[in-house]
């Protein structure tokens, strides 16, 4: 091939690219949309359902690309579900799923949302207003998107994520078992049992001022820990790093009835008074 065919072969790519830039950049703006009319959309959705905790002993969440928040409420016997936002986009269309609804003793709310073409905003988000007096399980698995809980006694609380931060805030449970790929945990005044296992991110945990009667079983392959107990927290340790500094300010006690065992392959991990 010529010298010559070369320069031409590169000043056509350059100017292929140059267009599709150029379209992209032209969608995204009111001319785009004054120019050609009605390609700029944007949906509402808005779904909402409350339903009796009466006899309901599981609440299962399932969401995809979207933040699920749980807000505590007093005074009621009801929980209310309330998915809800706006998509808008260019040059496309967008549809979604919702399901809520009662399966003897399961609460069951499954949602997802599908957009096709250029997105400019989207901000749905599945909020869920739980009475404080519910004290089931709860079952989360979302693909993307932070999950939020605060302010609840529970039996039993099983996340599993692909991509998101979880946030737990005052809670108490017999038994928390998170999976997740890529995200942070941070748990603040937590009570209970432990089972973490975590791909990439940090997980910071801030034990409540009650007695420590717990056992914690964490395995991480990229993160920092960060773990604070209260005061006169005793527990037997098994500890294993391959790359990170350690940290111990309370030592262990191998007759103690609480364990606590730590993987790490990569990260600090610091046990905390």
């Amino acid at each position: 091939m010529s010298k010559m065919s070369k320069i031409v072969i590169w000043l056509v790519g350059i100017m292929v690219i140059s267009f599709v830039t150029a379209g992209v950049v032209f969608a995204a703006t009111e001319g785009f949309k004054n120019s050609f009319g009605g390609v700029k959309t944007t949906q509402i959705i808005d779904e909402e359902n409350t339903f009796k905790i009466e006899g309901l002993k599981q609440l299962d969440i399932e969401s995809l690309s979207r933040d699920i928040n749980f807000i505590t409420v007093h005074d009621t016997d009801e929980i209310k579900v309330h998915y809800h936002g706006e998509i808008t986009r260019f040059l496309g269309k967008s549809s979604y799923n919702y399901k809520a609804e009662v399966n003897e003793d399961r609460l069951i709310v499954d949602v997802e949302s599908k957009s096709y073409g250029i997105i400019v905003n989207s901000n749905l988000k599945l909020d869920i207003y739980i009475p404080s007096s519910y004290a089931e399980e709860i079952n989360i698995k979302s693909v993307s998107g932070d999950v939020n809980i605060e302010n609840l006694n529970l039996t039993s609380l099983d996340i599993i994520t692909t991509s998101g931060d979880i946030d737990l805030n005052d809670l108490a449970v017999s038994t928390t078992k998170i999976a997740t790929v890529s995200g942070d945990l941070i748990f603040e005044d937590y009570d209970g049992n432990l089972d973490l296992k975590t791909t990439s991110g940090d997980i910071d945990i801030n034990y409540s001022d009650v007695e420590f009667n717990n056992d914690l079983d964490i395995d991480t392959v990229s993160g920092d820990i960060e773990i604070y107990f209260p005061d006169g927290a005793t527990f037997d340790l098994d500890m294993s790093t391959v790359s990170g500094d350690t940290k111990n300010e309370l030592g262990f006690d191998p007759e103690s009835t609480n364990k606590i065992k730590v993987k790490t392959v990569s990260g600090d991990l610091e046990l905390l008074k």
